[in-house]
């Protein structure tokens, strides 16, 4: 399967993984004031955001609900994804 989004290729598996902040973390954060207006008002919109994903696969995940499924769905479109901010 080839990537949906163009850019994804610089976010393949031989690169560091990105952070991507959990989706527990995120909703905890959501009740900060202002949070949700500079971080995405949804889990998914949030992920388009911070990976700067636009098109056909910024659509699929902003329709995704299942966590896992957008997880698959960024690893299939060459995005390796850490919830760690541990460096190595």
């Amino acid at each position: 399967m080839s990537p949906i989004n163009e850019s994804a290729s610089d976010n393949n598996e031989s690169v560091t993984p990105k952070y991507l902040m959990s989706p527990d973390l995120f909703h905890s954060l959501s009740s900060v004031s202002g949070f949700n207006n500079l971080n995405g008002r949804t889990y998914q919109e949030h992920v388009t955001m911070v990976l700067s994903i636009c098109g056909e696969l910024k659509q699929k995940i902003l329709v995704e609900e299942d966590y896992d499924n957008l997880m698959n769905l960024l690893k299939d479109n060459g995005y390796n994804i850490t919830h760690s901010m541990e460096t190595s």
